[in-house]
């Protein structure tokens, strides 16, 4: 399996879909129990409202998400909705609204036709900025320690960033681990079994989480034909399991750092991923095979009835078809220490001083959305903490989050 990742500024951002979509009220829920009070869904729901410039909502955010219309986007999106509402799923205008579920237009990080990324909202707007500076091309080796206090990098070129403050690992939940092993801070048999001196035994790695999965495809109906070679378009649908319980990991492999980390997934381990795999799969049939979407597609490519019916049958196609939808998270996760934490509710890394991870890595457990949108509101959180000298914490009585300023 490929596994991309995006080196540019701005991460996923400047690279992916730019789906907006909240995590689910019951995503925080979990988070409480392994240790999170303070990102409980009423500590969460204000960042997201100062967060957006959303087209639905009275939100007044810098970040602009738009939905397309419907009626004005491509003939088989209009269809696959029509479908999905022929198949028993409701029509949700706002698929951010608190629990929502069902078919419609996700929002999308975009300004008329332009995309919005991260760098755009949160860098380009300091880049004047005497105190701020991007370093291109800097590859990070390991995180340096004084007395278990962080005190810069070391880049692969052998250079050195010290750091006044803190180092703040933002590498992806792929990369932020490896760099913690590599710097002797993750599971001790790993760090033993590679002669690096162990620093802090956490689970580095463990937890790893991402959202499998299964496209099924189909031709497109031509509306007529012009001759030539027997050649057409293909369309498709994304099955993802959102809630997979299945985990996976991430570990390097040498202390070598330009050897990439091995990465082992673990989809569909549990028979529950297993159970729900064919669910939405069948699910997804039964939308590709509605009145609407046969109005402009063929019958579906690679699959059958029979195979749709048998559940051995099934479980061996999805295992031939399933990738990654590249929202990797959880590998330096966020939870009490005993629940088997990286970090404390405040991004710090346990057992050391100086050093926070903030990216995909310390969400909790797998958001049932897109995971850069929740990225983007702990890294709100977080950074707040940071500029503010103070603890993530619970909502006050009285209702209201920490203060909410631009950084």
């Amino acid at each position: 399996m490929h596994v991309a990742q995006a080196k540019v500024v701005g991460g996923g951002s400047s690279i992916n879909g730019g789906t907006a979509l909240r995590n689910a009220v019951k995503d925080c829920e979990e988070w409480v129990l392994l240790g999170n009070d303070a990102w409980g869904w009423d500590s969460v729901e204000p960042v997201y409202d100062f967060l957006e410039k959303d087209d639905l909502r009275p939100t007044k955010g810098f970040h602009p998400l738009v939905r397309t219309k419907i009626e004005g986007s491509g003939l088989i999106q209009q269809a696959f909705v029509a479908g999905a509402i022929e198949a028993g799923l409701p029509w949700v205008a706002d698929l951010n609204a608190t629990g929502a579920e069902g078919t419609g237009a996700s929002p999308v990080c975009r300004n008329g036709e332009r995309r919005i990324s991260a760098a755009n909202t949160f860098i380009d707007p300091i880049r004047g900025r005497r105190n701020f500076r991007i370093q291109s091309n800097a590859f990070v080796d390991r995180v340096l320690f004084s007395d278990r206090r962080a005190t810069g990098v070391k880049l692969v070129d052998g250079s050195q960033i010290s750091a006044s403050c803190e180092v703040i690992l933002a590498a992806s939940a792929l990369f932020s681990p490896a760099i913690l092993q590599r710097s002797g801070v993750g599971p001790s048999a790993l760090l033993e079994s590679l002669a690096i001196p162990v620093l802090q035994d956490l689970p580095v790695g463990h937890n790893l989480s991402d959202h499998p999965c299964i496209p099924p495809g189909a031709s497109s109906r031509p509306q007529r034909s012009l001759g030539g070679s027997e050649t057409g378009h293909v369309a498709g649908i994304g099955c993802n399991l959102n809630k997979p319980t299945s985990h996976g990991s991430v570990q390097i492999g040498s202390k070598d750092p330009l050897q990439q980390p091995v990465v082992r997934p673990n989809y569909l381990t549990t028979a529950e991923d297993r159970t729900s795999a064919r669910e939405i799969v069948r699910l997804g049939y039964k939308i590709m095979l509605s009145r609407s979407m046969q109005s402009r597609l063929s019958l579906p490519l690679g699959i059958t009835d029979d195979t749709i019916r048998s559940d051995n049958l099934l479980d061996k196609w999805i295992q031939s078809q399933y990738s990654s939808t590249y929202h990797f998270c959880c590998s330096c996760r966020m939870a009490a220490r005993e629940s088997g934490g990286v970090v404390d509710q405040s991004g710090r890394v346990y057992g050391v001083k100086g050093l926070r991870v903030v990216d995909a890595s310390v969400i909790p457990t797998v958001p049932a959305a897109n995971t850069m949108w929740t990225t983007m509101m702990f890294a709100e959180r977080i950074g707040r903490s940071l500029r503010d000298g103070v603890d993530v914490g619970p909502p006050l009585r009285s209702g209201r989050s920490e203060g909410l300023s631009r950084l």
